[in-house]
């Protein structure tokens, strides 16, 4: 006979830092450099954030499109822990972005409903 074994996970509210490892950005490191030099733009301390973070890892089709991908100088990558984490950028502090993580190893979940098959003899 078989049936189904539900098991609920409470939320986890540590992340892992899987999304630090390896991630696009829409705007360019000299994008970014630049709104960050301009003193007219009021999101300049928030693009020299992520300028700075940002450290390249080559490019990636993502999306069917060309993309350079980075990973962040403040992951550290031992613990998972980001070093800036009370003042991290926006983007950072915002991610998933109201979806769930596309990270399958992500640690962070609201709750989790696992079933397993289960057979009784």
């Amino acid at each position: 006979m078989t049936g189904f074994k539900l098991s609920v996970l409470p939320p986890a509210i540590r992340c892992s830092g899987h999304c630090c490892r390896s991630f696009p950005v829409s705007a360019s490191l000299a994008h970014l450099r630049a709104i960050a030099s301009d003193p007219r733009r009021s999101d300049r301390e928030e693009a020299a954030k992520i300028a700075d973070m940002l450290v390249p890892l080559g490019e990636e089709v993502r999306g069917g499109r060309l993309q350079t991908v980075y990973t962040c100088r403040h992951h550290d990558a031992a613990s998972g822990d980001c070093t800036i984490y009370d003042d991290r950028p926006r983007m950072c502090r915002d991610y998933p972005y109201r979806r769930a993580c596309e990270h399958a190893e992500c640690t962070m979940r609201e709750t989790l409903v696992v079933v397993d098959n289960v057979t009784k003899t």
